[in-house]
């Protein structure tokens, strides 16, 4: 199969846009957030489908190597995705609307590894609402997934691990609401999930409102 000019096997497809296809599902889960901070829901939605794109360009090691066995070399190229995934975007998408707004969906997939700290892949610490939110998603989504040098996390652990930056972002009881949430997403959190519980095909958008109704602390959406 070939995917914006670049051909990738099926192995690398189903980890690639599967993943894509979670962390989007997830980042609507979040709508009323962005919206309450005056970001724009579609636009974080529409990168995070996009999010993981520059991974096209790593070679099969790094989907299968556990952290403590990456070289230096193998480092640069996994910090690089996100700039990489712009990248191929400029050069091989047709939609023009991907850099319009402030953030644009270029913005957002450059930023989603970055923390508020300044100790993400770029070191920025000013970051969006629309970044920040699919930052946690995607860290979500990728720690209760079964993957070749890993087995699933516990949801518990997964959504505090997601959130574990962004105390001083959103301020702890909004924080605290943000994991909740994430837990109740899953029937099961306790344990690992099956991922085919949750793939885009098998969800409903009335799941998703559901699942905004679940209030986060003092039944409103502030910090």
């Amino acid at each position: 199969m070939e995917l914006f000019g670049i051909k990738i096997n099926k192995f690398k497809q189903e980890q690639i846009i599967e993943h894509c296809q979670n962390t989007a599902v997830l980042a609507a889960y979040f709508s009323d957030l962005i919206e309450f901070r005056h970001g724009d829901p579609n636009h974080v939605v529409l990168a995070a489908k996009l999010h993981d794109i520059g991974k096209l360009k790593w070679k099969d090691k790094l989907f299968f190597s556990p952290y403590n066995m990456l070289t230096k070399k193998d480092w640069n190229q996994i910090y690089a995705h996100p700039a990489d995934g712009v990248k191929i975007l400029k050069n091989y998408s047709f939609n023009k609307n991907y850099n319009i707004g402030n953030p644009s969906v270029y913005d957002i997939i450059y930023l989603h590894h970055e923390r508020p700290n300044g100790k993400g892949y770029y070191r920025i610490s000013d970051i969006p609402i629309e970044a920040a939110i699919l930052h946690i998603v995607d860290i979500f989504d990728a720690c209760i997934a079964n993957r070749p040098y890993k087995d699933a996390m516990p949801v518990n652990i997964a959504a505090k691990q997601a959130v574990e930056h962004f105390t001083d972002y959103f301020g702890k009881k909004l924080t605290e609401g943000i994991e909740q949430r994430l837990k109740q997403i899953y029937p099961f959190r306790d344990n690992p999930i099956d991922k085919n519980l949750f793939s885009v095909k098998n969800v409903a958008f009335m799941e998703i409102k559901a699942i905004q109704n679940i209030k986060l602390p003092d039944g409103k959406i502030s910090s």
